[in-house]
């Protein structure tokens, strides 16, 4: 009798982990990272790629959890979550996080799909159990540069106004090495003072009459410099915007004709004609009552990712599970909301997607896409 209890149960686990990437009830525990503000259009992405993943018979079990910049959190919250079987984890709100997601997820050989950080080196340390879907952040300075380069070929000059944080000065160092690359003198590089709002950095520019102008961080310090510069009565042969807030319905709203003709770049807008983009707007739409912005294309495509990949894993168990999906994604080529995602190791870029950054310009108050013109796909 005992033998045949025990024949019973080995038959009931093999039947349960053999085949699939999930269980018993065709789920899949997978644990999914926003934080902040900005978290709740990363969660609303996430949930609709769910809900798409389910019709096609991928059942996912989500586990929803902030992303704080604390590595004995992240290395408590993995811990727990090794336990639980989860089998891949998903996001990454800012980079300081993400970076601490990257080392514990490799660690516990768990696939991170991070479609967020910018950070630089996140794909740079080599790591095979990570997976950066959005482009890092020296793409956008050589995004940016190129295109004032080669729409004004004539320019020789290059200023750069940034904010006072860690992102804006580490852009700009990096931005003040591209343009000297491509034959650009920087004249000068002024931080927006809080003390006197921008009137500084605005009079130092207005006098040298830089023909480049870059404008670094947020949107609240770039307003009050352009309108500074306005009232000086310079104006840059190419103006350019580096950071988020540019590409904000938000930030066309209030610049009421300063920025006319500022390029920025962004990794994804709704007008840009990649695979079901239009249905996946209108989706959103219907559901959240708002438009999707780049951080909800960015999660929904992170989901659709996973949802590819999971279609050629097998496994028996968690663990076996994440080095087959850890595979599956090394070798996927796919199409997403966010553009044609494959992973690849190149320029010392491990498990890298080469994802195209569009360059949108202001024009009559409209965002419109100048770059580029015709997407590729898988």
């Amino acid at each position: 009798m005992k033998v045949a209890m025990r024949l019973a149960v080995l038959f009931t686990i093999l039947v349960l982990f053999t085949g699939n990437a999930w269980s018993a009830n065709n789920t899949l525990k997978v644990a999914f990272f926003a934080h902040g503000g900005i978290g709740k259009w990363e969660r609303q992405g996430y949930v609709l790629a769910i809900n798409h993943l389910k019709k096609e018979g991928i059942n996912v079990d989500p586990i929803y959890l902030p992303c704080y910049g604390n590595v004995n959190w992240v290395m408590k919250k993995i811990d727990e979550l090794d336990h639980k079987g989860v089998v891949a984890l998903i996001g990454g709100s800012n980079s300081k996080c993400t970076s601490y997601l990257a080392g514990v997820a490799q660690r516990h050989k768990i696939p991170l799909i991070s479609p967020f950080s910018p950070m630089e080196l996140l794909s740079r340390f080599g790591f095979d159990y990570v997976f950066r879907l959005n482009a890092p952040i020296r793409w956008y300075i050589d995004s940016l540069l190129e295109y004032a380069v080669k729409n004004e070929p004539k320019s020789k000059t290059i200023a750069f106004v940034y904010e006072d944080t860690p992102f804006g000065r580490r852009f700009t160092v990096f931005a003040e090495d591209k343009a000297k690359s491509l034959g650009l003198k920087v004249v000068t590089n002024q931080k927006v003072d809080i003390a006197d709002k921008g009137k500084k950095a605005a009079e130092e520019v207005a006098k040298i009459k830089p023909d480049v102008l870059m404008l670094v961080g947020n949107q609240e310090d770039a307003l009050r410099v352009l309108k500074l510069l306005r009232e000086s009565g310079y104006k840059p042969k190419v103006l350019l915007g580096a950071g988020a807030g540019f590409s904000m319905a938000s930030f066309l709203k209030a610049q009421g004709g300063l920025a006319e003709g500022l390029v920025t770049v962004s990794q994804w807008h709704p007008t840009v004609k990649w695979p079901d983009v239009e249905q996946f707007v209108e989706q959103f739409r219907e559901r959240y009552k708002r438009s999707p912005n780049y951080l909800a294309a960015e999660a929904y495509a992170a989901v659709q990712v996973l949802g590819t990949a999971l279609k050629s894993v097998k496994c028996s168990s968690p663990k076996a599970c994440r080095a087959s999906l850890k595979n599956a994604l090394i070798e996927m080529k796919t199409d997403t909301v966010f553009g044609p995602v494959r992973f690849d190791s190149f320029k010392g870029y491990t498990n890298q997607n080469p994802h195209p950054l569009l360059l949108l310009k202001i024009d009559k108050g409209q965002l419109k896409i100048v770059y580029p013109v015709e997407p590729t796909t898988n």
